[in-house]
């Protein structure tokens, strides 16, 4: 079974014609008929069912989609790990990160990481939690994290990239966008726009914690699915919403205020010695340079 076989297979299944799937791969289209039929002579299956009007992918081209994707995620894994071997300027590097926390690290990451390493490609995985992002670096589904709150996994290092406090975001008229610092008890009886609780010390969990310290008390709380649905209730004037007050770049046309009862808290960059790179290494030299915490 050769790899041009499975690449042919898996861009027709995609685009379910074989003509659009020739221009994707940049071949001619016999070619791409050509490796469907030694793939289906090699396996023994019809992989499409194919008629001049139509392409349909057979159960059994259903049931080798997967594998096939898997094979080729494997084999540009293998080509960017040596290419990685070298300098680390060329191949992947996967950054999770938690958006409630890092919004401005992130930013400065993603601008730093291409101007010095333009030809890296840089693979995006918002986790939803700093639990969910630790997990997967533990697992080595990504190579470096930006995580807020202290991370406590076993076997992973981290690198300190600043610090945030909780503040809260609202709209240029609400009655507190005047304000240079407010309390959690100036937010007594309003109505608070939240995403759902999750595992782990997360920002609401952090909210909810000085409301109930300072005994204030919403008038309502209503739950959005993310981050994006929270930005659209402000922007139409519904209550207000907790944030990190380093999260301005990413809530424009809002007011974010700190609030005094919110300790700062680090930032950090975390990865997993376990599946260095050379790739890695370079954007932790980069990281190195911030000003930072202790290592752990």
């Amino acid at each position: 079974m050769q790899i041009s076989w499975i690449k042919s297979f898996l861009a027709v299944a995609e685009e379910l014609h074989f003509g659009r799937a020739a221009k994707t791969l940049h071949i001619a289209q016999p070619v791409v008929s050509q490796h469907i039929q030694h793939l289906e002579k090699h396996l023994g299956v019809r992989l499409f069912d194919r008629d001049t009007k139509r392409v349909a992918l057979t159960d059994a081209g259903l049931a080798f989609l997967g594998p096939g994707r898997d094979v080729l995620r494997t084999l540009e894994a293998s080509e960017a790990q040596a290419r990685n071997a070298g300098t680390g300027e060329r191949g992947r590097i996967r950054v999770g990160f938690n958006s409630g926390f890092v919004t401005e690290q992130l930013v400065r990451f993603l601008r730093e990481v291409n101007d010095a390493y333009p030809q890296l490609e840089i693979e995006l995985d918002e986790s939803r939690t700093n639990l969910e992002a630790t997990r997967r670096l533990q697992e080595g589904l990504l190579d470096v994290a930006l995580v807020g709150t202290p991370v406590l996994a076993p076997r992973l290092k981290r690198i300190g990239i600043g610090s945030t406090a909780l503040g809260v975001a609202v709209s240029p008229t609400h009655r507190l966008a005047g304000e240079d610092e407010i309390t959690a008890k100036d937010l007594h009886g309003e109505t608070i726009i939240m995403i759902p609780p999750a595992p782990g010390r997360t920002l609401r969990l952090q909210a909810e914690e000085l409301m109930a310290e300072s005994g204030s008390v919403p008038g309502r709380i209503i739950e959005v699915p993310h981050g994006e649905a929270v930005r659209l209730a402000l922007a139409a004037g519904i209550g207000v919403a907790f944030a990190m007050v380093n999260a301005a770049p990413m809530m424009p046309g809002t007011r974010l205020i700190p609030l005094k009862e919110s300790k700062p808290q680090a930032i950090s960059a975390v990865w997993n010695p376990a599946s260095s790179s050379a790739a890695l290494e370079n954007v932790l030299k980069l990281l190195r340079t911030w000003k930072s915490g202790a290592d752990s």
